[in-house]
């Protein structure tokens, strides 16, 4: 039998046709994963005069993907309350529906006053 394949790359997508004497076959691959947004710098803050904790909040990124993002997940949302003295790392894992992932950390600081 007669067979040949032939693949492309464009756009974030790898197109392979395949065909046969009697058969033609279209697969498309996402290969790209989704684009992030406004990532939060890494930032310092302060908690209030014999404050021992503080509410901390950011604007959170956005994602975008040439398919779509199907989820996105963080360790951390704006606005919970964090200990002062004491540093932790925000992750953001965005996946599209070819299960490509990004990602968007930042760390944030809270002194005490």
């Amino acid at each position: 039998a007669l067979s040949d394949t032939v693949a492309l790359q464009t756009c974030g997508l790898i197109l392979t046709a395949v065909l046969t004497d009697i058969s033609f076959f279209l697969f498309i691959s996402d290969v790209t994963p989704p684009s992030t947004s406004n990532c939060p710098v890494s930032f310092k803050d302060k908690a209030g005069h014999l404050q021992l904790q503080k509410q901390v909040t950011w604007t959170p990124p956005t994602f975008s993907d040439n398919v779509k993002v199907t989820s996105v997940l963080s360790n951390r949302q704006p606005g919970f309350t964090m200990n002062a003295y004491t540093s932790i790392t925000i992750r953001y894992t965005a996946t599209d529906a070819a299960g490509n992932i990004a990602y968007c950390t930042f760390n944030i600081t809270l002194d005490g006053k």
